[in-house]
């Protein structure tokens, strides 16, 4: 009976070697698409969760709502289960805003502190929604921590959102009661609120409003910028005689 030869053995064991190898790249292969198809299945659910959790909020704040206090608080909840939604801080935050003059918030000062630890969070998440940064600067205006501060989250306001109709009336009557309304580079942004406004026919009562609130400076600098494109809504602008503004 003739010899195997080394060379037909090494061969077969070669072979065996990589029967073997190929065999434990599809098992880690396997159990590779099986985590991450778990990872994001479990992703899935969390989301779903949050969402059927989430209870409806004002796209942005205008005014102070009766009864926020109780979904401020849930709100909050909610947040910390997605705590890596910027959008879920938001509703937290501007519910704990809307909420400020409410007992059951408690002093109006602690909920505002709240509310601008919560709107922080959410800029820092999600540093490109124009809400947040819009917020924020609301509530250092009222918290009275120096047009500065004020001025930089309009300006990421601006920058992240310089488009949008429903931040346009609380932007603009902020923007013209700062003594950054007199920096060239802070005008051409608020220009742009301005312009879109008077493009927009629902938007042109917050141009009147935002005036009525203005500084000296923010005063000059709409009836320059409106009466150069609008010169009936100039007019519309200044206070008829006998009636105060």
């Amino acid at each position: 009976m003739p010899l195997i030869q080394s060379s037909q053995v090494s061969s077969a064991e070669g072979s065996v070697n990589i029967a073997i190898d190929d065999a434990s790249r599809a098992i880690w292969t396997r159990c590779g698409v099986f985590c991450l198809a778990g990872a994001v299945g479990f992703f899935a659910l969390w989301q779903l969760t949050i969402e059927i959790m989430r209870q409806p909020a004002p796209y942005f704040p205008t005014a102070p709502v009766n009864g926020s206090a109780k979904a401020a608080q849930y709100a909050g909840y909610v947040a910390s289960i997605g705590w890596i939604r910027g959008d879920l801080w938001f509703d937290a935050a501007s519910l704990l805003w809307s909420a400020k003059e409410e007992k059951a918030a408690g002093p109006p000062q602690a909920t505002l502190t709240a509310a601008r630890g919560a709107v922080i969070r959410a800029a820092e998440l999600a540093p490109h929604d124009a809400r947040s940064w819009l917020l924020l600067a609301k509530i250092n205006k009222e918290l009275e921590l120096g047009s500065h501060r004020v001025a930089e989250a309009l300006r990421m306001s601006y920058f992240t959102g310089p488009d949008d109709p429903a931040l346009i009336p609380s932007r603009l009557a902020i923007a013209v009661q700062l003594p950054n309304i007199e920096d060239p580079d802070f005008r051409i942004l608020v220009e742009g609120d301005v312009r879109s406004a008077l493009r927009a026919a629902n938007l042109r009562n917050a141009v009147i409003a935002a005036y009525r609130v203005a500084s000296a400076p923010g005063k000059r600098f709409l009836e320059a910028s409106v009466g150069d494109l609008d010169r009936s809504l100039a007019n519309e602008m200044q206070p008829k005689p006998g009636i105060k503004r």
